[in-house]
């Protein structure tokens, strides 16, 4: 489990020169053979596919929230689950709940597992893998959310989502074993993770949208600085890209059909270092300027010019 409590310390990972942090954390969520293959065996050092499982656990400020959605293309973004970690409902006079014991740790002990001696840099074996079962309607709610992904257009499925039935499955498999179930789950447990996934949706919907605001404020606070302190260069020249960054964008905007284009097509148009640093930035100007409007979609975030 990697556990950080600021999300600047895992962004970090990912923004190392040559780093490939993000890109093994992928593959780790996902189970993925892990690490690198020298010719000496001693200097090797793997993880096998399914040796191990990983999660990790993240406490983002809503103002630091794009240091995980701005991994989309990566599909950081999409393993994803948001939680909110606040509550307008809090009661301070309440009694501190105890942590209790989990009532189904022995059956853990007793379950049939693979000696310990397994080297983790061995391929894995049928029979030392645990198979969960589920119903019959759930695997074709699964195929069929796996079959709309295969088209070109995605079946209508938003990129972000890309992952949203593979993880409502990791959470109806814990359900059923914070239960002591550990050979299958249930429907009930198939709905509990679809309440947690309304739950994340929600959540990221206000990351995202709170991100946005909390970025146009503090750029218009660096650019009320820069008008004060003309001296201050490195903030005029950051004030000058995000606005050749904006007026490139109304530029493609306005030759669009219609005047609109999606965020993944608008990007793919422009400076691709500018758009990394500033298009974040010059997005939230242009709205905040009445010059263009972002309007969420299942595909998606579409740009429209006034």
């Amino acid at each position: 489990m990697f556990d950080a409590a600021e999300v600047g310390t895992f962004d970090a990972l990912g923004n190392r020169k040559s780093s490939t942090g993000i890109d093994e954390i992928n593959k780790a969520v996902t189970g993925e053979r892990l690490g690198f293959s020298n010719r000496s065996r001693e200097t090797s050092l793997t993880l096998e596919e399914h040796r191990y499982r990983f999660g990790f656990k993240l406490g983002v400020q809503t103002r630091r929230a794009h240091m995980i959605l701005d991994h989309d293309v990566s599909g950081l973004a999409q393993r994803a689950v948001w939680v909110k970690a606040t509550s307008d409902d809090l009661d301070p006079t309440a009694p501190q709940v105890k942590a209790r014991k989990w009532p189904h740790a022995q059956k853990i002990k007793d379950m049939k597992c693979p000696p310990n001696d397994l080297e983790l840099n061995q391929p894995a074996v049928q029979s030392h893998l645990k198979v969960i079962t589920y119903p019959k309607p759930i695997q074709d709610l699964v195929r069929a959310h796996q079959a709309l992904k295969a088209r070109d257009d995605n079946g209508g499925v938003a990129e972000i989502d890309g992952h949203a039935q593979l993880m409502r499955l990791r959470f109806a498999v814990a359900f059923a074993y914070l239960d002591g179930r550990f050979d299958a789950f249930t429907e009930d447990d198939w709905e509990l993770a679809g309440v947690v996934m309304r739950h994340h949706r929600a959540t990221r919907e206000w990351a995202i949208a709170e991100n946005r605001r909390e970025r146009s404020r503090e750029l218009h606070t660096q650019a009320k600085r820069a008008g004060e302190l003309e001296s201050v260069k490195d903030v005029a020249k950051e004030r000058k890209s995000v606005t050749t960054m904006a007026n490139s964008i109304l530029r493609k905007l306005g030759d669009a059909d219609g005047g609109s284009l999606g965020g993944n097509a608008l990007k793919k148009q422009l400076n691709r270092k500018l758009v990394k640093e500033y298009f974040d930035e010059a997005i939230a100007v242009l709205v905040e300027q009445g010059k263009i409007t972002a309007t969420e979609s299942k595909g998606g975030t579409k740009y429209t010019i006034i």
